[in-house]
């Protein structure tokens, strides 16, 4: 049975089970205190019972820093993580709301109101980015708690995968605009992206050790499933790497372009006005790359093997097989 005594003007509740450890609070009324022990030795009798103490005492804006600090420095695209992090340590609307009483609903709010500021697919990138915040302080950190709100909301439909590709005279005007760029690591970049479907960071990370060049194969260590593969070099994409003006005598830089991520975002931009697309992304060069891949007559597991996608659904979006093509196929 659960003690309740009267101390001052509080009731003082206090609950003990073999196997618990001691469960005390205080409450305004007497029946408030006599509710909460019934429940507590109902859940103790359920084996279902969660100590909610630890996180009763930890706001949303501790366990937000305390990712940042400890877990994002090992994520791939951990300074964008961390960026996003910072911003909600300063001001997102349950950074002050204590770990115990997030509820789904509150998340389911946040969502809602993110929705009318952003696209959805950003809402969907910072759900999840909340969503593994509380399971690392549920699994790993100790913060007693029963589920996790971010499990039980909606997550907003996102809109049809982006299905740009180049454009009648825009490969050439890349081009052209490449060659009156002031870096000379810009048109070897974009070559090398439309013959092998490399990812930006992919592309960045390349050394010159990665590259057979006798059998014109680059390994890559370094990509965004954290998973290597070699991607096959076409006799084009050998060619723009060795014209790197330090090909030939790389030096102590043992990077194929020696370029930042903003580097070439900063580029980029500057580049496709130049080039009179202004709507095309760098990323776009990749989808572009993978489906000349199958134009090419190369399979799905084929082109998977050179682009690195784990998911073939993802790869569907980029072939269009009318079935009158099927037929001869099919004998």
């Amino acid at each position: 049975m659960a003690t309740i005594r009267k101390r001052g003007k509080y009731w003082h509740a206090q609950v003990r089970r073999k196997g618990y450890e001691q469960v005390t609070r205080s409450f305004d009324t007497r029946s408030e205190a006599a509710a909460w022990a019934r429940d507590i030795e109902g859940a103790m009798d359920r084996r279902t019972y969660t100590d909610l103490r630890a996180a009763e005492d930890v706001t949303m804006a501790d366990l937000f820093q305390r990712y940042r600090d400890d877990v994002s420095p090992s994520h791939k695209g951990a300074s964008a993580e961390i960026s996003r992090l910072d911003v909600w340590i300063e001001r997102h609307p349950l950074n002050q709301t204590v770990l115990a009483a997030v509820t789904s609903a509150d998340v389911a709010a946040w969502r809602d109101a993110r929705l009318r500021e952003v696209s959805p697919a950003t809402v969907v990138r910072e759900l999840g980015l909340f969503r593994r915040v509380i399971q690392v302080a549920r699994t790993e950190w100790a913060y007693g708690l029963p589920a996790n709100p971010v499990d039980a909301i909606a997550t907003p439909r996102q809109p049809p995968g982006r299905d740009r590709r180049l454009r009648d005279g825009e490969e050439a005007a890349i081009l052209v605009a490449c060659q009156q760029a002031r870096v000379k690591w810009l048109r070897p970049l974009v070559v090398v992206a439309l013959e092998t479907a490399m990812r930006r960071g992919e592309l960045l990370g390349l050394t010159w050790s990665d590259i057979d060049f006798t059998a014109q194969v680059a390994t890559l260590h370094h990509t965004k499933n954290g998973l290597g593969r070699s991607v096959p070099l076409s006799t084009a994409a050998i060619d723009a790497i060795r014209s790197l003006p330090w090909a030939k005598a790389p030096g102590d830089d043992p990077r194929v372009f020696r370029a930042t991520a903003d580097a070439v975002h900063c580029s980029w931009n500057r580049l496709r006005v130049r080039a009179g697309c202004p709507d095309l992304r760098f990323h776009d060069l990749r989808h572009e790359a993978t489906t000349r891949l199958f134009e090419k007559g190369l399979n799905i597991m084929e082109v998977a093997s050179i682009t690195g996608h784990q998911d073939l659904r993802m790869l569907r979006r980029y072939t269009h097989l009318a079935a009158a093509d099927l037929v001869d196929r099919l004998g």
